[in-house]
């Protein structure tokens, strides 16, 4: 999320987020249920998840067997019997139990390797805090 709003077109004066600060000098206000409770937070969560599902469906011609198109990555019987039977594809969160309870190993991105080998072997998502 850093990086995306470092990338921001015009540049953020001020951040409202949903229930989470993220690391950076921008004054920031994490806001519990922020997506009830701002209309901003949740437009910018309806275009989250519309670009999501998006990506979803493109990502289902990649990995065919985890029904990405019809549930756009989100628990279902078919997704979780391709998790078990399978294993966690590049995109699989690692914070789903699903996936860090596999005992497939979680394949990578050839660009996610490189980010191992930059960061001595930490993964840049658990840099980022």
């Amino acid at each position: 999320m850093r990086e995306a709003v470092m990338r921001l077109m015009p540049a953020a004066d001020h951040l409202l987020i949903d229930a989470v600060r993220i690391d950076c000098e921008l004054p920031q206000r994490p806001i519990i249920h922020g997506d009830a409770l701002s209309a901003s937070i949740a437009a910018a969560s309806i275009v989250a998840k519309v670009e999501r599902d998006r990506m979803m469906r493109e990502w289902d011609a990649v990995f065919p067997a985890y029904g990405l198109a019809s549930h756009k990555g989100y628990s279902t019987p078919k997704h979780l019997a391709a998790l078990r039977e399978l294993g966690p594809t590049p995109l699989h969160r690692q914070s789903f139990a699903p996936v860090w309870q596999n005992p497939v190993p979680q394949e990578a991105f050839a660009f996610m390797d490189e980010e191992l080998i930059e960061n001595d072997g930490v993964p840049a998502r658990d840099l980022a805090g």
